[in-house]
């Protein structure tokens, strides 16, 4: 059973990874499905304020764009890729495996943090019940038809350098992307607080 649970743990640590090494809040974490997806992993996504939105000038190229603008985009970006692209690069990769720390290993861990507050209670039922209907994919659309309305190619070249990005940050962090992996399996849901317990880097 744990097994077939397997690609959606990998696919969720690498959201729930990402969204840690680039700084963000992170929530908690379920492979419980629920009705839209197999597994759900909460964070603060950097979303552009309505001021940022209306200053943006769309004809003008992205590099050109404030910094602070590109940056909140590219990390939504990252934390997005980083799904598909933990799935595709250590799915399958044993090394990685052997040099990750077992559940076991992380269970001090988890003990020690504090279970789910009662907001991520509620964020884990709601996780279950219904979710964004946009998959990672569509959400990674959005993003491109933002940074490049008109220009396929251009859009294309951003997309190809994030998923390098995020896929470089993937295979660095390989041990605890997997020490996560191996968590969720066992415990199926994981606060907030337990998930950056299991990601910090042992003392």
């Amino acid at each position: 059973m744990n097994e077939n649970l397997r690609p959606v743990a990998i696919h969720e640590a690498g959201h729930s990874y990402m969204a840690w090494r680039t700084g963000r809040r992170v929530g908690p974490v379920t492979i419980r499905p629920g009705t839209v997806a197999a597994g759900v992993s909460h964070f603060d996504p950097p979303q552009l304020t309505s001021r940022e939105r209306e200053r943006l000038d769309l004809q003008a190229p992205y590099l050109l764009w404030p910094a602070a603008v590109r940056h909140k985009i590219d990390t939504d970006a990252m934390v997005t890729a980083a799904g598909h692209e933990a799935e595709r690069t250590l799915r399958r990769t044993t090394a990685a495996r052997r040099v990750g720390d077992t559940a076991a290993e992380a269970a001090a861990q988890i003990a020690a943090a504090k279970p789910p507050t009662r907001n991520e209670e509620r964020l884990l039922a709601l996780s279950r019940a219904a979710a964004d209907p946009r998959s990672d994919d569509e959400h990674l659309a959005a993003l491109m038809r933002l940074v490049a309305p008109t220009d396929i190619a251009t859009g294309t070249a951003w997309l190809n350098h994030i998923t390098a990005q995020a896929r470089a940050v993937l295979r660095a962090g390989a041990p605890a992307v997997y020490r996560l992996t191996e968590a969720l399996l066992e415990h199926k849901d994981l606060s907030g607080r337990a998930v950056c317990a299991i990601l910090r880097p042992a003392p």
